[in-house]
């Protein structure tokens, strides 16, 4: 009972968003090279997936999930657009937006502000990066709670 009231929390909060999922049609074509200017920052959307405790219902944490809400064909899960961007060496560039919107609402959107921890994806690729550590530190460690 916790779960759902802190979920509902959340929603209210506007931290939880409904995601549509009909008129999502696979666009291949488009995906299979996207072009520097294909996605742009304001048509990726990060939103939160609460985590509950199974013994006792609190929500303490969540999972920032990405979607791209293209303008002409909707919304696209992750599971088509990320290979493209993986096939393109773009992931990191996705990684590193993700990041600094989940920075940002942890320091400004109530119900994310107050969860001890956010998960993010990160793609394998991105884990022979040298730089990924570094670069995630210092956008999430200005988001930390105290």
């Amino acid at each position: 009972m916790r779960a759902a009231a802190a979920l509902l929390a959340l929603c209210a909060a506007g931290a939880v968003k409904a995601q549509q999922s009909s008129g999502v049609a696979p666009i291949m074509s488009v995906l299979d090279a996207p072009a520097d200017d294909e996605i742009s920052p304001g048509q990726l959307h990060v939103l939160y997936q609460p985590i509950a405790n199974v013994v006792d219902g609190t929500v303490r944490s969540a999972e920032a999930l990405v979607r791209w809400r293209h303008p002409e064909h909707g919304l696209i899960p992750p599971d088509e657009f990320v290979p493209a961007l993986e096939r393109s060496g773009r992931q990191h560039d996705l990684l590193l937006h993700v990041a600094e919107q989940v920075a940002q609402d942890r320091m400004s959107v109530p119900g994310v502000a107050d969860l001890e921890d956010v998960s993010i994806n990160v793609s394998a690729l991105d884990l022979n990066v040298p730089e990924t550590p570094d670069e995630l530190a210092a956008i999430l460690g200005k988001a930390a709670p105290p």
